[in-house]
């Protein structure tokens, strides 16, 4: 099966730290293979996962990105499935899709938004969360938040949490004794 995965990492923030760790988390599980990382940024990602660069010159182009340069990346893609990881998914593709909806922010707490970053989560979110093949978000509150403003994808929305990141680990035993 051939997956592409939508990721915007050259911005700081949650959903670029919850892509670059998926993918790694999927390679480590010997899913490489079957895995291209359409991106702004192919430096970000582990070595031996192919990528392929979606140019994104400024956060403020990303809707642009979501929905004709992701859209043609697919299309030449012929990709089985696509996993956009920032909430949104392109209207003109027709490839079976699953998005990732970190929270709804935006909805809940517009204020802490910007304008024209409310007009598109205002305008993705929606389209993202009817087309979906399932819904993915990341915590419970967020799955009562997508339900109680899109009820009709109530049965598509599952919760996965995230994991520590890779450069997590616990300390060793002399590292212990040292901190005591």
């Amino acid at each position: 099966m051939k997956v592409a995965v939508g990721a915007v990492a050259g911005t700081v923030g949650g959903p670029a730290t919850y892509a670059i760790e998926l993918v790694a988390a999927l390679a480590e599980a010997g899913h490489a293979a079957d895995l291209t990382v359409l991106t702004d940024r192919p430096d970000a990602f582990v070595d031996g996962v192919r990528t392929v660069e979606v140019p994104l010159s400024s956060p403020w182009y990303q809707p642009l990105w979501d929905q004709v340069g992701i859209a043609r990346a697919l299309a030449a893609g012929g990709y089985d499935l696509y996993h956009g990881t920032k909430g949104a998914l392109p209207l003109a593709s027709t490839t079976p899709s699953v998005v990732t909806v970190h929270d709804l922010a935006n909805y809940t707490q517009p204020s802490t938004f910007r304008v024209p970053q409310r007009l598109h989560l205002g305008f993705e979110t929606p389209h993202a969360v009817a087309r979906a093949r399932l819904v993915l978000t990341v915590s419970e509150h967020s799955a009562r938040d997508i339900v109680a403003h899109f009820p009709a994808a109530a049965d598509r929305v599952v919760v996965v949490y995230s994991g520590p990141g890779a450069a997590t680990r616990s300390p060793g035993d002399d590292e212990v004794a040292a901190y005591r």
